[in-house]
């Protein structure tokens, strides 16, 4: 399950594809990165966390010479059922929407390059994180440090 939207800081016009994602510790300064993984999930998407692993606690650097930010990614899994989503006014402005990627072209590294190219040419801007969790997709499908 990815999230479309369309970024304000692409002039709110380019629809960016993404995982769901967002911040933590903003409004309650104990959560964890893990808990909030599951709170997007259900926030952005409407899908309940069942499970979650977290891939690496200390997350990653996004551009280490520009900015302190961190992202975690996490292997989860919902239960199905769909409840009403929850997205705050700047994810409302932004339109965030879901986008279903199939697994088998999740999986499948051609297919998962031609999907990129389909964006491409679509218009859409798919941003480094989901291109980062396929890398990271080991056979058996769960992310993994080792893939």
């Amino acid at each position: 399950l990815l999230v479309v939207q369309n970024r304000a800081t692409f002039g709110g016009k380019t629809p960016v594809i993404s995982l769901p994602a967002g911040l933590f510790g903003d409004e309650d300064p104990n959560e964890t990165a893990k808990k909030a993984g599951g709170k997007e999930l259900q926030q952005e998407l409407g899908y309940v966390a069942s499970s979650s692993t977290l891939l690496a606690s200390n997350g990653f650097a996004t551009s280490a010479g520009m900015t302190t930010e961190r992202k975690w990614f996490f292997q989860i899994t919902a239960n199905g059922d769909k409840q009403a989503t929850e997205l705050d006014g700047a994810e409302k402005a932004a339109n965030v929407r879901p986008m279903l990627l199939p697994l088998e072209t999740f999986e499948n590294r051609s297919k998962f390059v031609a999907w990129l190219a389909e964006q491409e040419q679509k218009g859409y801007l798919v941003e480094m994180d989901v291109i980062a969790a396929r890398g990271l997709y080991a056979d058996g499908g769960k992310l993994d440090l080792t893939a």
